[in-house]
């Protein structure tokens, strides 16, 4: 089947692009556009940051017209993900993208979205221009850069969409066009020249060329600028507790954005063990590294050997401060997984470590050094048939509340909950722990009631 995407716009999301694609082509459901460019129209979701498990036809018309290579590094947010990770990574994932379908969290590191940054946003002004040039508007990358709150090209305020980037029950695509009003009365001008700064300072990072050719250290870039300043000691290490709290003053006095970083992740950055591309931008910014020094840095062989040996190689964390910063993030971080605040519907959660640990920007190897978080997820560690009795209570409670007693049938149950019949011998002796028995003996009737 031959298909017929429409031009690529300048910066454009390739989710963007694909909408687009479904709204031009006159398709009466997703489900057909999903199917005609992806290889499981069921399972593959339609990336909002990246392009998604195409099938070999789509990948075939694709090649044609463009390079799947310029798609990766200019039409997808590999940039703000990749930008400062060790060349072979930055090498290997790009190739991974651009050729085979891959799980995306396996291959680059990306944490999760605060509240705040967990939709699509647009400038109304960027939109006008749009449909003036084009006749219609779509997604533009930089505006779903984390912590660019303002457009860099019109200093306006960016506005929320209702468009999820992560949410796997909303397959959807959905076109800008359909979603931007033609006009809008909400337009705010930035008038803080900081902000408008620090979002240029942004936007240009992610928008330079992404260095293939080159690998230095992040550490050794922001030691280098850190040995003028006041947060060097005479020995190798430094005065991260107030590089921390002068950052915390600037960024929530000076500049407003979404995530201000934390201790632990300055420590990280020093350490080489996150390559966080707005943990990055703040401390860059803050310390007022120039864009160019930070992308292709110009240092010598001589001063990158000098700072490895000083301060890269010999700097340890403190586990127990770690540790004791780190517990009420972890332990916040388990309590809405368990309970299901992580994801749309609020359905409950298994708490597995690692998936904590991607969440709260910690390196699952380093939990081993921090017994108060360990105390944490052993807390809410449970087997598979725990969790299977906890959805069970929680999706009868749901349908008994919707519906009323009686009025359903466990196929919506089951639906709910994702419990399939079957496993319910093996869930029943663990009800007990999560409802009386009064719920329990309703909600096995509801198993055997039939449908007249």
């Amino acid at each position: 089947m031959n298909i017929f995407l429409p031009e690529l716009y300048p910066d454009e999301l390739v989710y963007s692009w694909f909408s687009r694609f479904f709204v031009h082509e006159g398709y009466i459901t997703n489900i057909h556009a999903l199917e005609t460019l992806f290889c499981n129209k069921q399972n593959d979701d339609p990336s909002k940051e990246f392009i998604g498990n195409l099938n070999p036809n789509t990948r075939k018309y694709i090649n044609k017209t463009y390079s799947i290579k310029n798609i990766v590094l200019n039409h997808t947010m590999y940039p703000l993900y990749a930008r400062f990770v060790p060349l072979n990574q930055k090498i290997e994932s790009l190739q991974k993208l651009c050729y085979e379908y891959h799980n995306i969290q396996k291959i680059l590191p990306i944490s999760v979205r605060c509240d705040e940054e967990k939709v699509l946003k647009y400038c109304s002004m960027c939109a006008k221009e749009d449909r003036n040039k084009y006749g219609e508007t779509y997604w533009h990358r930089i505006h779903q850069v984390r912590n660019i709150m303002i457009c860099p090209k019109h200093y306006c305020k960016l506005i929320n969409s209702t468009v999820f980037i992560y949410n796997k029950s909303d397959r959807l695509l959905v076109a800008a066009e359909n979603v931007i009003p033609d006009k809008s009365n909400n337009i705010e001008l930035e008038t803080n020249e900081l902000q408008k700064k620090f979002s240029k300072y942004s936007e240009e990072i992610f928008c330079k060329p992404i260095n293939l050719v080159n690998d230095i250290s992040l550490p050794v870039i922001l030691h280098h600028y850190i040995k003028d300043t006041k947060y060097k000691k005479e020995n190798r290490y430094h005065y991260t507790s107030q590089l921390y709290k002068d950052m915390q003053k600037y960024y929530t006095e000076s500049i407003h954005i979404n995530e201000v970083i934390s201790k632990c992740r300055i420590q990280n950055l020093m350490l080489g063990t996150t390559y966080d591309f707005l943990a990055v931008v703040q401390m860059a910014f803050f310390l007022k590294i120039p864009v160019n020094e930070l992308i292709c840095p110009q240092l010598t062989y001589e001063q990158i050997e000098e700072e490895k040996d000083l301060h890269y190689r010999n700097i340890k964390p403190d586990w127990i401060q770690y540790d004791s910063q780190m517990v009420k993030l972890v332990e916040k971080i388990a309590y809405n997984t368990y309970y299901g605040h992580t994801n749309k519907d609020h359905k409950p959660e298994k708490v597995m470590p690692k998936r904590i640990c991607e969440r709260a920007c910690i390196q699952i190897h380093h939990i081993k050094h921090m017994p108060k978080c360990l105390a944490v997820l052993e807390k809410y560690q449970e087997s598979y048939q725990e969790l299977w009795a906890r959805r069970l209570i929680w999706g009868y409670k749901i349908l008994e509340k919707e519906k009323g007693e009686g009025n359903f049938y466990w196929i919506e149950l089951q639906k709910l909950s994702g419990i399939v019949k079957t496993n319910f011998d093996q869930i029943k002796p663990y009800l007990i722990n999560y409802t009386d028995q009064h719920t329990i003996d309703k909600l096995i009737k509801v198993m055997y009631h039939q449908k007249s």
